[in-house]
Order: structure tokens, then sequence, then C-alpha cells
């Protein structure tokens, strides 16, 4: 999550603010183990940041090559997602149903389109994220909310999503 943020961000201050915005997810290879290993917590905070902080207007939010488990996931996240993000949510286990909503010329080569594969475009990105990481670590600087200049209380992870870590350890007298 915390890479497309970056990514994300990248993008934004090389290409500016786009008209609309697609998240495409591939489950292919997901397991449940990787479900189990989705902490609740960074979901909120993901889902809180698309829906309320990101620069973008979501058009799309589609899962493709859907798993057996796809409830367990959905149920991880339909907690944190407003009806806005549930109308843009669709999922496929059918790249035919897929293309009625993206045509085939945007995505990449394995999806049948006519665009760079995703490991070159991963590629890519990794290399200007590494190239440029001075700038984009003074961009992260220079865009953080001073909440002293907040007028009233000022806003922290814990008031937007409650209490941080875990209760492993919890000692009651």
């Amino acid at each position: 999550m915390k890479l497309y943020c970056m990514v994300f961000d990248f993008w934004m201050y090389e290409d500016g603010i786009q008209p609309g915005h697609l998240i495409v997810i591939d489950l292919k290879g997901t397991s449940l183990g990787h479900v189990a290993r989705i902490g609740l917590l960074q979901m909120k905070k993901f889902l809180f940041y698309l829906q309320e902080a990101a620069a973008i207007r979501l058009i799309g939010f589609h899962f493709i090559n859907i798993v057996p488990f796809m409830d367990k996931i959905l149920a991880l996240m339909t907690p944190f997602m407003k009806k806005e993000l549930s109308t843009v949510l669709h999922m496929h286990s059918d790249l035919n149903e897929f293309y009625k909503f993206v045509p085939k010329d945007m995505l990449p080569k394995e999806y049948d389109g006519q665009v760079e594969e995703t490991s070159l475009a991963k590629e890519i990105y990794y290399k200007k994220l590494l190239d440029n990481r001075e700038e984009f670590l003074e961009f992260e600087t220079r865009h953080q909310v001073n909440e002293k200049l907040r007028p009233g209380k000022a806003k922290n992870a814990s008031d937007l999503f409650g209490i941080e870590g875990n209760f492993k350890k919890l000692d009651i007298d």
C-alpha cells in the first residue's frame, strides 16, 4: 500500500491531476495467507486516504482474476468504504467482462493490451523513484500538514483511526 501511494504521488508530481483514476488489482496468485497479512488499521488508513485525501476522482476500483475467498477480502474492506466507493467497486472473474469497463488498448500486453508489460512499468517506476529519491523526500516533507496551525484541536492518527498497535499483551488489574 505504501509503494502504491509513493508511485501514485510521484505520478501526480510528474503528470499533474488527471480527470479520472482507475485502480485495478489483479488477484492472480493470491493466497489466503496474503489476506491474513492485511492489517485492519492499514486497510482502514488506505481506504481513508483513497476516499478523503487523495487528489483524484476515482472512476473505478476493479479486482480482476478474483479468488474464491474474495468475500474475506471484502469483509475487511466494506466497514471502511463509503457508498461512493462501493458504487465504483467491481469484481471480475472473466477478463472479457473487465474489458467492458477498460478498453484493451489501454492495458498491458499480458492482458491483451498494447501498453508495455507490467514488469517493465514496474522497473521504470522503481528506477524513477530511486533516481528522484531526494526530490521525492523533499516533496513529501513540503506537503505535510502543520497541525499547530489548525484552529481547534489538532487531528492525529488516533483521532481518525482509533488506537494504534495491537493488544497481544493486555494486563488487567
